[in-house]
């Protein structure tokens, strides 16, 4: 099989950042990556690839994603003309 990829490895980094866009963009659970079906599916991918934990992607993946994302949307918004923000409403009657 060979020798695993180290965790701040370029290839390993960018496999667990596409895991967090996975989890975060399909609303997955971060369980997701303790799942036996998932780690095999990884394992088939890239043998070399050792899933993170949980608190991993928790506390490490998702936030970075986060800031990237929230950079993304402040850079955006500064660069605009305009900006139209448009609300949906709903109520329900039953008791």
């Amino acid at each position: 099989m060979g020798k695993s990829l180290e965790i701040n490895s370029v290839r390993a980094q960018n496999i667990s950042k596409h895991i967090g866009v996975f989890i975060a963009h399909d609303l997955r659970p971060f369980s997701i990556v303790e799942s036996p079906a998932f780690i095999k599916l990884l394992q088939v991918l890239e043998p070399r690839y050792k899933v993170p934990s949980l608190t991993y992607f928790s506390q490490t993946v998702i936030p970075s994603l986060y800031t990237e994302v929230k950079k993304d949307v402040i850079t955006g918004i500064s660069k605009a003309v305009s900006v139209a923000l448009i609300t949906n409403g709903w109520m329900s009657r039953a008791v």
